[in-house]
């Protein structure tokens, strides 16, 4: 995490797995703005109801995708949706 002068935090980083997200602040000339994540995850299920226990909003529950995923849809409380997601057999 790296902050400014006084103490307002500028940019953090997130590892996930050997990836890493880093996320920054809005201020001046650049505006919040929201985002869709798709984040591959070890099970659809529990991670979905660990951000449902966080305070996320469901889009939608955990269930298996046609396209060989199992995948749910959930809103943060910043307006950012998270599509998660786990291969099926």
């Amino acid at each position: 995490m790296h902050r400014d002068d006084s103490g307002r935090v500028m940019h953090a980083e997130l590892t996930i797995g050997d990836s890493v997200l880093m996320l920054g602040q809005a201020s001046g000339e650049w505006k919040a703005a929201t985002i869709m994540n798709y984040l591959y995850v070890a099970d659809t299920h529990a991670t979905h109801h660990t951000c449902l226990a966080a305070g996320c909003t469901e889009l939608y529950a955990p269930r298996d995708e046609q396209y060989g995923m199992r995948s749910s849809g959930i809103l943060d409380r910043w307006g950012n949706t998270w599509w998660l997601a786990q291969p099926v057999g």
